[in-house]
Order: C-alpha cells, then sequence, then structure tokens
C-alpha cells in the first residue's frame, strides 16, 4: 500500500516543482534534493517523487542524470508531450487545460475527408471546430467529421469536453477498436496563426486521426498543435528476447 495522500498526487508535486521552475526558484541548471528529501518535504513515496519527476523530464524542464540526480534544464521551457491518448497527456501534464467549441453543425463531405472517411461525396457530416488552450494561450485547435451513424445522440456542450473520446463513445454507445494517425509538419496559414499568436507561415503539427468502431471509421480528427508548447512523442518497448 501506497504512503501517498491521494491516488494522484504525483500530479500536485509535478505543479510544485513545475511552478518553482517557472518562478525561478529552482534556476537552470541547478540540481534538485535528492529523492528522499523530496518524498520528506511532500509526504509522498518516493515512486510518486519518481513519476512526478518523469513527467517534467517529458516536458523538458529536467534532466536526470544516473547517479548523479536531476537537474533543471538549462534553458527551460515547457513542452506538453502529446501522445495519440491526447486526455491522458493533458490530464498528466496540463490538468488546467480548456477547451472551446467553436463551430458545432452539419456538413457536407468534400472529395477528401469522403475519401478519408469512405463516404459519399457530400454526405452530410456532423462538423465540429475546437481550440484548446492553457493559461490564455491556444495551444491546439482541431477539426472532426463525425459518421452520422455515430452522431445521433452528440451534442455540443459533449464536444467541449477534453475528454472527449470517452464521452462520445459513451453517449453513442460504442466502442473505438483503433486509430491511425499521421504527423506532419505544416505552415500555419493566416487563420490559424493569428489564432495560435503567431506570424504567418509559422511551423505547426498536424496530426490527422481516423477512429474506427470495428472496421468501420466513425470519426476523422485534423488537429493542428503549437510546437512551442506541445511535442508529439511516441515510445516502444522492444520485446524481451528469448534464448
Amino acid at each position: 500500500m501506497s504512503n501517498d495522500i491521494k491516488p494522484n498526487s504525483y500530479r500536485q508535486v509535478a505543479a510544485e516543482l513545475r511552478d518553482r521552475i517557472a518562478s525561478g526558484r529552482l534556476g537552470p541548471g541547478e540540481k534538485l534534493p535528492a529523492e528522499r528529501d523530496l518524498s520528506a518535504t511532500f509526504k509522498v513515496s518516493r515512486v510518486t517523487v519518481r513519476r512526478a519527476l518523469r513527467i517534467l523530464e517529458e516536458e523538458r524542464l529536467l534532466r536526470r542524470i544516473q547517479g548523479s540526480g536531476a537537474y533543471v534544464s538549462s534553458q527551460p521551457h515547457r513542452r506538453i508531450p502529446l501522445r495519440i491518448d491526447y486526455t491522458g497527456a493533458m490530464e498528466e501534464h496540463a490538468p488546467k487545460l480548456s477547451r472551446q467549441v467553436l463551430t458545432f453543425e452539419w456538413r457536407e463531405a468534400g472529395n477528401e475527408t469522403a475519401n478519408q472517411l469512405s463516404v459519399p461525396l457530400k454526405r452530410k457530416l456532423c462538423y465540429v471546430e475546437r481550440c484548446d488552450s492553457l493559461s490564455g494561450k491556444a495551444v491546439a485547435f482541431d477539426r472532426a467529421w463525425i459518421i452520422p451513424e455515430f452522431a445521433r445522440k452528440l451534442k455540443r456542450d459533449d464536444c467541449g469536453q477534453v475528454a472527449f473520446i470517452e464521452t462520445w463513445t459513451k453517449r453513442e454507445k460504442f466502442s473505438v477498436t483503433s486509430c491511425s494517425q499521421t504527423v506532419d509538419a505544416v505552415a500555419a496559414g493566416p487563420e490559424l496563426a493569428k489564432l495560435f499568436g503567431l506570424p504567418p507561415k509559422s511551423p505547426l503539427l498536424q496530426s490527422t486521426e481516423i477512429y474506427y468502431a470495428g472496421k468501420v471509421p466513425a470519426g476523422l480528427f485534423i488537429s493542428f498543435y503549437n510546437p512551442e508548447y506541445i511535442s508529439i512523442t511516441a515510445r516502444f518497448s522492444w520485446p524481451e528476447v528469448k534464448e
């Protein structure tokens, strides 16, 4: 049984250390106290401390050196590591993220959208535009096209949930069985540049995801991320080789 105060106390520890780095109380290159000291300070287990440090390392605020300890990065600039599990990434690294629904309507599918979702041209789809912000700064924007069979009961407020996939599948009573993702670097057009507060043609990360219910496409999501705040990451574990 863990001695942690709360199940999510590692997020609280990460948030406190993050604030100390942002405020300069922990300066660039400064070594953090040892895990046992942090454990005593925050009244949590060392496992919780390690998990909090891993979060900040993934955000590029810390670097850990084997046998030496954890140090503040020489140029600490927070970047949220984004996985295909967007909700999980935000819950862990940006729990204060807010989402605004900009558009919620039915639109005809154009050529590219129809091809990606394997639907007839001009078929009416549920169309959504959303913007995610952190501390008042837009960090992500997405456009979604959802097949009518998976949008019969969907409401505008549902689309404003950061945990949208869970909300969506519960509302429509289906299960997502797989998701394909393609990541590209693109130049920001005038509208996106204005939204993100960037010069036109600034680089953005674009993620195109198609969610499937069985073998049937349920929805297409095209998301744009400000690379100053979000980085797309992946992790792969090599299978153990048995001799």
